[in-house]
């Protein structure tokens, strides 16, 4: 099902263009916002673009996850399941890059990628993210 719904359906629903603002997205969001990874990288839709075709292209509402099997696009951008929402996918996924960044054993290097990486994240998404709501510090 993978390889149909990726190359055949997708394809069939996204409009003209989707791909070049997903391409552009992670262009700018070259990382998974949840683990900081840069592989296997998905543009994800932060409202569903099924129940708000409008914001199908508009990069306010795109989040960047990977996507390697169960990974993040799965787990936090569907809450391990495709065909669920998650309505607080940018404050999970930012939560969990936090302490990612923070585990134990991390080298100076890597830590100090991650945090930056947070930063931008934080920053990017500051006005989806309602400080008085969260605490992501």
């Amino acid at each position: 099902m993978g390889f149909i719904r990726e190359q055949i359906i997708k394809p069939l629903t996204r409009s003209k263009g989707w791909r070049k603002k997903s391409r552009e997205h992670k262009k700018v969001f070259y990382f998974c916002c949840s683990c900081g990874r840069e592989k296997g990288l998905e543009t994800h839709h932060i409202k569903d673009f099924s129940t708000n075709p409008e914001a199908e292209l508009d990069e306010k509402n795109f989040i960047t996850l990977c996507d390697k099997s169960t990974r993040c696009h799965l787990s936090t951008g569907h809450l391990a399941n495709w065909k669920s929402i998650n309505p607080t996918v940018v404050y999970d996924s930012i939560a969990f890059l936090i302490k990612v960044s923070k585990r134990r054993g991390l080298k100076a290097e890597k830590r100090a990628d991650l945090v930056s990486k947070v930063s931008f994240a934080i920053d990017y998404y500051k006005d989806i993210i309602n400080p008085g709501e969260h605490d992501l510090t």
